[in-house]
């Protein structure tokens, strides 16, 4: 079983460093089964976990303060 996770890091001004990551992908043998969206500010901001099977989608209840708990739920 193959696992990774793909990440879309948001910048914020003119930097070039990365900020935060606005959406999160788990993808499992190549197919895609959760997916984790930023909501908010950078100062008041949280993640929402929607589950991906066999064709259906399931949004996990709850809102998560962080990208790590977010992934964790998924």
């Amino acid at each position: 079983m193959a696992e990774r996770w793909e990440d879309d890091w948001m910048h914020e001004g003119q930097r070039f460093t990365p900020s935060y990551v606005a959406l999160a992908r788990l993808f499992i043998d190549d197919e895609l089964k959760a997916l984790i969206q930023f909501h908010g500010t950078l100062q008041r901001h949280y993640y929402t976990v929607t589950r991906f099977e066999k064709g259906v989608w399931t949004p996990i209840e709850g809102q998560f303060q962080s990208l790590e708990a977010a992934k964790t739920a998924a």
